[in-house]
């Protein structure tokens, strides 16, 4: 059965996020502070756009180390713009008890990445990433198209609107049954879910 669009893109997008990390060296440099877990959409294989979803697991989490990453991303790559979220203090409901930092870096050929980068103690990070391989065990052929295909159209969509976080996707797609962006709308309208804005370390 040939490949969809939307899968084949996908895996283009994944192979040029494995240069990115190679021509940026993130993933050493960030194992200079903790345990390195790449994870989201990265890991699933449903990439619709230059987002990598990154743990990082510390002893204890505390404003300090991203003070020492930011300068460090600062020293060694062109970051264009930030986002922090000190969440231990805010508490989200819903959001990793962690620091959420989001990164946008342009590449030497001119092609900007978003980095979500959460900051948390081990436990927390785990947690996440249970939550991550629950959904990657659920995936088959058809979930998956599903999901691709919903995230490309919201995406392409976006300008003006609130920008979908993938969570809500996959959970609309293999709890409810979603296939479309137009059923998708009309679950919402349902009041099932309401599309949430996302943030600096939100997952992809």
């Amino acid at each position: 059965m040939p490949e969809s669009d939307a899968l084949h893109r996908a895996r283009e997008l994944r192979a040029e996020a494995d240069a990115f990390l190679a021509e940026t060296g993130l993933p050493e440099r960030l194992r200079e502070h903790g345990t390195f877990h790449l994870t989201g959409s990265y890991v699933y294989d449903l990439m619709t756009r230059r987002e990598i979803d990154v743990c990082l697991a510390v002893e204890a989490p505390r404003p300090g180390i991203v003070h020492d990453i930011i300068g460090r991303l600062l020293a060694t790559t062109q970051v264009v713009s930030l986002r922090y979220r000190n969440e231990l203090a805010l508490r989200t409901e819903g959001n990793p008890r962690g620091l959420l930092l989001g990164v946008d870096v342009r590449t030497s050929g001119g092609v900007e990445w978003t980095i979500d980068l959460l900051i948390a103690d081990a436990d927390e990070v785990e947690r996440v990433l249970d939550r991550g391989r629950a959904v990657e065990e659920r995936l088959g052929p058809e979930s998956r198209e599903a999901i691709l295909a919903v995230k490309s159209r919201l995406g392409s969509r976006a300008a003006g609107r609130p920008v979908v976080g993938a969570e809500a996707v996959y959970d609309a797609v293999m709890n409810h049954g979603v296939r479309t962006v137009e059923e998708w709308e009309s679950w919402c309208k349902g009041g099932a879910a309401s599309p949430p804005r996302r943030s600096g370390g939100g997952r992809s």
